[in-house]
């Protein structure tokens, strides 16, 4: 999806925030510090696939970062992968609506994130349980977790604590399924989550080295609507 045509299948509704089409991107804006929104991109369960995404910074990026869902069931259990505007990156779990972080830190430091307002590619390939998550190309981590096996995917927007209104923009979302899935379709879907850090549980795969990317076939887009606001730590 370049995100050049509104027929695209995301929503432009949030309660908190403004989320649309802009310029040939899709915008987020989160007018309060301490909020997450979201737009969901499928209603069917995608397993094992891979996708990417460019995403940059457009106001704020002291505080805006911006990301992935992955495997969502609900708004109470899925994978989340973000980056932000100082150089640092975030994979959580959201499991029975608490949060937990494979390194034991809410946010982790790479010299792989282009810094402010510079784009940033995020792409993520999964097999079975294994997840392995990349920056511009550079390989960060694999976390094995048996907890999601598939389910929905989304963009994030979202503002840290005392960081005021930010705005990112997404573009050039691919994403790829094993030959033969069936490609995912949309539905609506509103929650409002509440966010609370609590220790981490996953697992964590050493990066020995860079996983191959799975044999995939292109997915058209689905129907996306807005399904999260939330406050962050």
């Amino acid at each position: 999806d370049d995100f050049g045509s509104v027929g695209s299948g995301w929503g432009e509704w949030t309660p908190v925030g403004k989320l649309q089409y802009e310029n040939g991107e899709y915008t987020g804006q989160v007018d309060d510090d301490t909020k997450v929104i979201w737009g969901m991109y499928a209603d069917s369960m995608v397993a094992d696939l891979m996708v990417q995404v460019d995403g940059h910074v457009i106001q704020n990026p002291a505080a805006a970062s911006l990301g992935v869902i992955l495997r969502s069931k609900d708004e109470a259990n899925f994978y989340d992968f973000c980056v932000d505007g100082r150089g640092e990156y975030q994979i959580a779990k959201r499991m029975n609506a608490e949060w937990q972080y494979p390194s034991g830190q809410e946010w982790i430091k790479s010299t792989a994130i282009q810094l402010g307002g510079a784009v940033n590619r995020l792409k993520i390939t999964t097999r079975g349980a294994e997840m392995s998550f990349y920056v511009n190309d550079q390989y960060l981590i694999t976390i094995r977790d048996e907890s999601f096996d598939k389910g929905r995917l989304g963009l994030i927007t979202a503002s840290r604590q005392g960081g005021g209104v930010t705005k990112v923009a997404f573009d050039n979302l691919r994403l790829y399924t094993p030959a033969g899935a069936p490609p995912p379709m949309g539905v609506p879907i509103v929650s409002v989550p509440t966010r609370a850090a609590v220790p981490p549980t996953l697992t964590l795969v050493p990066p020995t080295a860079t996983p191959p990317a799975p044999t995939a076939t292109p997915v058209s887009p689905g129907l996306g609507v807005f399904c999260r606001f939330s406050s962050v730590s």
